[in-house]
Parts: C-alpha cells; structure tokens; sequence
C-alpha cells in the first residue's frame, strides 16, 4: 500500500477530523470528534458543576463509544491491485475549546434516579448543536413504533447522527424498521450505512482505495 497511502492521510470535516494511520502495527481509521461542552442544570439540580464532574462524564461518553465500536473493522482494498487490508477503528470525542469545536454540546445535569428517557437527547446540525443529560449514559430499552423494545445506549446513537448518520430508523419511515438490532434503531449493533460519510471521506482522501466495513 506504499503507494496508496505514502503520507499522513487526514481530513477535516465540520463534524470531526479523520485519518488513516496504516504504518502502526494496528493500523486502524483515527476519527475525533471535537465537543464544546456547556454544562447546564437539568430541573430541581442546584449543584454546580465541578471538573471532577465533567471529566468524569466526558471518559464515559468515550468508554461507551469504545464499546460501541469494539467490534467495528473496516476493510482497504487497493483498486489498483486489488490488496485488502483491514484497519481497526478508534473513534472518539475530544474536548474542543469554543472556537475550535465540530459541536456545541449542551449537557444538562439531571437527578440520579432520572431514566435516560426523561428528556429527549438530540443533534441539531444545522446548529451544530447537541443535547445530552447525565441520565444518558446509563442503558435503558426504548420501543420503536412497530412495538419492538431493545437494549439501547444514547450516546454513541447520538454519536453516529453527529458524524453524519442523521437518519433515525426506529421512525414508521425508516426502511431498516425491521432491524431492532442497529444502534439508530433500539439495539446497539453497527451497520456499514451508519457509517457511509466516514468510508467516503476516505475513499476522497485516499482515491485509489475501496472502504467498506469488513
């Protein structure tokens, strides 16, 4: 793949900057997604937020986007030579400063006991605006409109919408209705259309290869 890739290969987008690392002894897809967070008050809450709070919020967000992707490889396929390799993948959330930030992350502190249902979690793109709550890294088991529950996560849901998926697919319209198992409907699976902005931003920045997940 020398030359395929024979430099730093990275990409800025509005929604995060990307790069292929295919020189490590794991190569894998970089992916960071910049967030600006405010940190709000949810109702009844008086206590201030403290940076052990934040940080302590900011890491799990990023340990559930590791787990969420744990499984996730995608597959290089040189169209010169047909070479394939696979990359892992290491996706993540950085903590951007205002003026460099991708999103603008409004995090509202709610009681312990609230469900991560209580208030509706959201990405504006047009405002490049996000809301989450505290409540939003526990599991909880939504119903899409066909009646289905699963096992679900908020965050790398909302993740997926923030780098490009902004399709919701537990709605009557969706035509993966049927598929309870993907992370955009009620479960937590990947599915390669979740990821369609990311493999073509790779294939823009490296033209003589093919991306799919593997």
């Amino acid at each position: 793949m020398s030359r395929t890739i024979s430099q730093e290969v990275a990409k800025e987008t509005p929604w995060y900057r990307i790069e292929v690392d295919a020189f490590s002894v794991y190569p894998k897809v970089i992916l960071v997604s910049r967030w600006y967070y405010r940190w709000l008050l949810g109702p009844g809450v008086t206590t201030p937020w403290v940076e052990r709070e934040k940080k302590f919020y900011h890491d799990v967000f990023n340990l559930l986007l590791a787990d969420a992707f744990r499984n996730t490889r995608i597959r290089m396929t040189a169209t010169d030579r047909g070479f394939t390799t696979t990359l892992g993948v290491d996706f993540s959330i950085g903590r951007g400063l205002q003026k460099h930030r991708h999103w603008t992350v409004l995090l509202r502190k709610v009681h312990p006991t609230s469900e991560s249902f209580t208030y509706q979690s959201k990405v504006m793109p047009h405002s490049s605006t996000i809301h989450l709550d505290t409540a939003d890294i526990k599991d909880y088991q939504p119903t899409n409109v066909a009646g289905k529950t699963g096992i679900h996560n908020a965050i790398p849901h909302e993740f997926l919408h923030a780098i490009g998926y902004h399709h919701d697919e537990s709605h009557a319209a969706s035509p993966y209705l049927a598929d309870t198992n993907s992370i955009m409907n009620v479960g937590k699976q990947i599915r390669e259309r979740h990821l369609r902005h990311v493999l073509a931003d790779l294939e823009d920045m490296v033209p003589d290869a093919r991306f799919s997940l593997a």
